[in-house]
């Protein structure tokens, strides 16, 4: 039975349906689908986790095209894929039958607490201002793991804007936040996260902003989070990181 979803947040699809320009779907089917189109930051704990997991709920799928990089370390998976656009999640359920697709905006999902092993987005959050809703619903639904990118900085919180233009348009068709994070406050959010998490794992690397991007800052770290949520029972949550990847 396919799984419904709560009404999507109007202020959040006010703000993300500029996903659903014309021609999108074709740059996400065509480069975002299989083990070579994966980014530097992505391998860092996705080809390891997956092999441990038995289901996983993907936030910001798209057009489907991780189930396929997914089953590719895991065939047994059973993926279920979320975005707020709905045009992809038709998409998706014809390219990938053997997996779930349903619309929503990521910041209310309809699945009971501790629902999949892994709960994973890549790409989205630091473009979406209500990051941090979200992360807290994929905690909730998740059993054990949470993984999950972030843009960080060493200073303080940056907000600016990034042109969506991801088919080469003549001029860009909108902008979405651009959201750089403080290493140390942003930690003691997911810190705060209850149940406490067993242990954070960050990985990641200096990188310029997207090129796409208007912000006042120069230097930011490209980072993967890997949230342990399994047995997790002692407030006090160790934490690993590497930023000189």
């Amino acid at each position: 039975m396919e799984t419904s979803y709560k009404k999507i947040n109007s202020v959040v699809y006010k703000e993300q349906k500029i996903w659903g320009g014309d021609g999108n779907e074709d740059y996400f089917q065509a480069f975002r689908s299989n083990r070579d189109d994966l980014y530097r930051s992505e391998k860092f704990f996705l080809p390891k986790v997956i092999k441990r997991v038995k289901n996983c709920l993907d936030v910001g799928c798209c057009c489907g095209g991780f189930s396929g990089i997914m089953k590719s370390y895991n065939p047994d998976l059973q993926y279920v894929g979320v975005d707020i656009i709905p045009r992809f999640i038709d998409i998706a359920k014809k390219r990938y039958p053997d997996s779930e697709f349903v619309v929503g905006d990521g910041t209310n999902l309809d699945f009971l607490d501790n629902k999949f092993d892994l709960v994973h987005s890549s790409g989205i959050l630091h473009l979406n201002s209500r990051y941090r809703d979200i992360v807290k619903e994929m905690y909730r639904v998740s059993a054990k793991y949470v993984l999950c990118d972030f843009r960080l900085t060493e200073g303080s919180d940056v907000i600016g804007e990034m042109d969506v233009n991801l088919v080469g348009q003549e001029k860009s068709v909108g902008a979405l936040p651009y959201i750089v994070l403080n290493i140390e406050r942003h930690l003691e959010f997911l810190k705060a996260l209850r149940p406490a998490a067993l242990s954070i794992q960050v990985r990641g690397y200096a990188h310029p902003p997207s090129k796409l991007a208007r912000i006042k800052v120069g230097r930011i770290y490209m980072a993967f989070f890997l949230i342990t949520k399994e047995n997790s029972a002692n407030p006090a949550t160790k934490v690993e990181i590497n930023l000189n990847e």
